[in-house]
């Protein structure tokens, strides 16, 4: 007779479930859409309205198209109605109109972000899964197209200088999904109970003070801390609010405490705002200004 205890199985790992589009089954009724004073949506249901946007937006807009700028006006039209109504039932409360430019540009973003997966993890580097399989949507021919459209000479030299362009980019936000927008509530909590660096502070401006919080990291005990590579900026940014406090340094036209500590805006974006808001919506008073130079030289 064998005494020897019997060798029990090892359990094997459940296999790991491909990933499928966002189905938001938890959204049993209408969910209302909250936006911002400069048109973004945010709330609690900042990222789950985002990314039903993007899963409408690959479903209803073909790859094929080069740009967002290519797109027919009517499909952008039908976009923006799915988005509202989609299965015959309101699954978002979008009650002003006037959304629809800001939700068609989240729309774009996401486009552009899947165009890039697609290029990025099947056609470059030879994923094993086949991106039909994954979107089942996807038509092999516009797929085709666009495969021979990433493929050509022209495409890799536009394609190399955007590489070479963002490789020049430092100082990273650190803000997550849910962008500076998502952000600003937990910082001024933050902010209220002095849980910030002392010399955070003594920055005025509420931009560059989101400048420098979207950018910290975490030590080795999970606390969010000032990296090194932004010590000296936020050193500039403490020397120059003093001279704009004593009135040594006068701001002009298009300029704050954050332009001035490193340099001006790109066209189109705003840094600690967003990429999708321009200078006169993300920097307050510049239209002002303007109006006031013009005024001054028709005097």
């Amino acid at each position: 007779m064998n005494d020897q205890p019997q060798q029990q199985p090892v359990p094997q790992p459940q296999p790991r479930k491909k990933r499928t589009a966002t189905r938001l089954r938890d959204i049993t009724e209408p969910q209302e859409v909250e936006f911002n004073c400069l048109g973004q949506h945010c709330g609690d249901n900042q990222n789950k309205f985002a990314n039903d946007c993007g899963v409408v937006t690959r479903k209803l807009i073909s790859i094929e198209y080069l740009t967002w700028k290519k797109v027919p006006a009517n499909e952008k039209e039908n976009l923006w109605l799915t988005i509202k109504k989609i299965q015959k039932q309101k699954r978002w409360k979008i009650h002003d109109e006037n959304r629809k430019s800001y939700v068609l540009m989240t729309c774009n973003h996401k486009w552009r972000s899947y165009k890039k997966r697609l290029k990025k993890n099947f056609l470059v580097n030879e994923n094993e899964r086949n991106p039909l399989e994954s979107y089942s949507y996807l038509e092999k021919t516009a797929l085709q197209k666009f495969k021979e459209r990433i493929s050509s000479t022209e495409f890799q030299d536009i394609s190399e200088k955007a590489r070479m362009s963002s490789m020049c980019n430092t100082n990273l936000a650190r803000v997550g999904p849910h962008g500076y927008r998502g952000n600003k509530a937990k910082w001024e909590q933050e902010k209220a109970s002095g849980q910030l660096p002392s010399q955070l502070y003594e920055i005025k401006s509420e931009r560059s003070l989101d400048y420098v919080l979207g950018r910290r990291s975490k030590n080795e005990s999970g606390s969010k801390i000032i990296p090194p590579n932004m010590e000296p900026i936020v050193k500039k940014l403490i020397d120059v609010q003093k001279e704009i406090s004593e009135g040594d340094l006068l701001l002009g036209s298009g300029e704050d405490l954050l332009t001035k500590a490193i340099g001006p805006e790109h066209p189109g974006r705003t840094r600690a705002v967003g990429h999708d808001i321009g200078l006169r919506k993300g920097m307050q008073g510049l239209d002002k200004k303007k109006e006031e130079r013009r005024g001054q030289r028709c005097c």
